[in-house]
């Protein structure tokens, strides 16, 4: 199965939107990556949906793959946001064509 979304952030928020996405059977947890800051994040969130979700570590060197999904959705703290725009234009080229959809569930942030 393919990549069709990918969750940067996975706290209350997104783990709210995923777990209504997953009940209505819009994406399975095997067509997700996620990427969490801090690595004792992952179990829990394998533990609550499913072993079939992919949860990185964002200082993985496959943590890049996210920004290859489709689908993202942009659910970090407003401070992180810098950090992430660093990491964005490091690894990640987006053509006119490609034209990802980005659902951001920021506070407070027009992007």
């Amino acid at each position: 199965m393919s990549l069709s979304l990918g969750v940067i952030g996975l706290g209350r928020m997104a783990k709210v939107i995923l777990q209504g996405l997953f009940d209505k059977g819009k994406f399975k947890p095997e067509e997700v990556l996620a990427i969490v800051g801090q690595p004792e994040s992952i179990s829990r969130a394998v533990l609550q949906f499913s072993k079939k979700l992919s949860v990185l570590d964002a200082k993985d060197l496959d943590s890049y793959k996210v920004w290859d999904a489709p689908v993202k959705i942009l659910a970090v703290k407003p401070q992180q946001l810098n950090q992430i725009r660093e990491k964005i234009s490091s690894e990640t080229k987006f053509t006119q064509e490609s034209r990802p959809l980005l659902i951001s569930v920021l506070a407070g942030i027009k992007l």
